[in-house]
């Protein structure tokens, strides 16, 4: 067992973009779906709207309105896109922990319908945890590994894997329970915010660009 593990988040790490986003805009067919996506992202954002039920509507009115060869179709086009986006610098370093036989976990609020087979094409020894939302959208039938959640997680498996070194790389500062979790941070392109505030409390960092 490696006393190193990696955690790497997704969305603006692994990838350039807000991959939830992207994916809305993608399963869109008419004008009006795309202002609606415009109206819960901006209300999800001043916080009018909660992160799942941001989610939760824009799946439940778009993408599971679609038939299953318009959604194979909508996830061919998503997953060209996210390739195109692929931080290199973040995968280089993400294939160096696994070639050294250092569990890796990409964890992500975002679907685990298009993240968990997204990412296992980069490779399969990597572990995967992201948002479950399935087809009965209903309260009971959601996981959005969001905030505290994602936190939970990320304390299990570090403990199950019993590590003296966490490897965390995340460019958000809503990661910051995460990033205290870790003795070896990493951030990718962050902002000044984030920069100030690790600076405030003390724990160093490097940028990874």
């Amino acid at each position: 067992m490696s006393n190193k593990i990696a955690i790497f988040d997704f969305d603006k790490t692994l990838i350039n973009v807000d991959s939830f986003r992207l994916f809305s805009f993608l399963a869109c067919r008419k004008y009006i779906e795309k202002m609606l996506i415009v109206l819960l992202t901006i209300g999800s954002g001043i916080g009018l709207i909660n992160n799942t039920s941001y989610k939760r509507i824009i799946l439940t009115t778009i993408w599971h309105t679609r038939s299953k060869a318009e959604k194979d179709a909508i996830l061919k086009r998503l997953f060209s896109r996210l390739t195109q986006r692929l931080n290199h610098n973040v995968l280089k370093i993400l294939n160096e922990h696994i070639n050294s036989n250092e569990p890796v976990l990409v964890i992500s609020a975002s679907p685990e319908f298009y993240v968990r087979p997204f990412v296992n094409c980069i490779s399969q020894n990597i572990i995967v945890h992201s948002s479950v939302f399935n087809e009965n959208v209903g309260l009971n039938n959601v996981l959005n590994l969001y905030a505290k959640e994602k936190v939970e997680y990320v304390k299990r498996f570090i403990d199950q894997e019993g590590a003296k070194e966490v490897f965390v790389y995340t460019d958000s500062i809503s990661d910051l329970p995460i990033i205290k979790l870790a003795n070896n941070v990493r951030l990718v392109k962050p902002n000044i915010r984030l920069c100030l505030m690790l600076q405030k409390l003390g724990i160093r960092y490097n940028a990874v660009e």
